[in-house]
C-alpha cells in the first residue's frame, strides 16, 4: 500500500509541477480528482484482492455477463 502511494505521490508531484509551469490550473484539478480515484481503488483492489472486482459489479448493473 504503502509503494501505491508513493508512486502515485511522485509521479503527481512531477505532473502537477510540468502542468503549473504552463499555468493549466484546470487540468490540474481534474488530475486531482483521477489521482485519488486511483489511490481509492488502488487501495481496494490492495486491501483484499480475491474479492469480486469493480468491473463485475459494473457489468452486473448493466446486465453483462454471468
Amino acid at each position: 500500500m504503502v509503494l501505491l502511494i508513493l508512486t502515485v505521490a511522485l509521479i503527481s508531484v512531477f505532473e502537477i509541477m510540468q502542468m503549473r509551469r504552463k499555468k493549466q490550473k484546470k487540468e490540474i484539478i481534474v488530475f486531482a480528482v483521477l489521482s485519488v480515484i486511483a489511490l481509492f481503488l488502488g487501495w481496494i483492489y490492495v486491501s483484499s484482492p480475491l474479492r469480486s472486482s469493480l468491473v463485475y459489479y459494473v457489468f452486473k448493473l448493466a446486465g453483462i455477463g454471468e
